[in-house]
């Protein structure tokens, strides 16, 4: 009987696991507060504004997302392709995301941002229509 129980115990440890798993799972979302204070000058500069606040980033591979506050608009999200000390973004996106919208913005990344890995392209439609909601 102890042995049933702990096959049981175990199943729903991985229940619970699975349904704990995001599409951000794998994506690197560390950012050192050195890296921070290195990237927003160099993004300000690109983006023609006066100051950057980093507040967020998505990293796989060779290729970042990278949310920013700019004083001036909505914040938006940055997409990179390579190190974005050295590469210009290659589009951005601000605004609000139902959670109805998921699969659309899956849509809207990959077309606008071609190229970007498709598990990075997953994180960004959840994270902006339903993480933390």
């Amino acid at each position: 009987m102890k042995k049933h129980l702990g096959l049981i115990g175990l199943a729903a440890s991985l229940i619970v696991s699975v349904a704990n798993a995001t599409p951000c799972d794998g994506i690197d979302r560390s950012l050192s507060e050195k890296r921070k204070a290195e990237l927003a000058p160099a993004i300000a500069k690109e983006e023609k504004i006066e100051k950057v606040k980093i507040l967020e980033t998505f990293r796989s591979g060779d290729w970042t997302i990278i949310f920013i506050e700019n004083y001036v608009s909505d914040e938006p999200y940055l997409f990179f392709h390579g190190d974005p000390m050295k590469t210009k973004s290659i589009t951005a996106w601000s605004g609000a995301a139902t959670i109805y919208e998921e699969k659309a913005m899956r849509e809207w990344t990959t077309e606008n941002v071609p190229g970007i890995p498709q598990n990075l392209a997953r994180c960004f439609a959840w994270h902006v229509t339903l993480e933390g909601r």
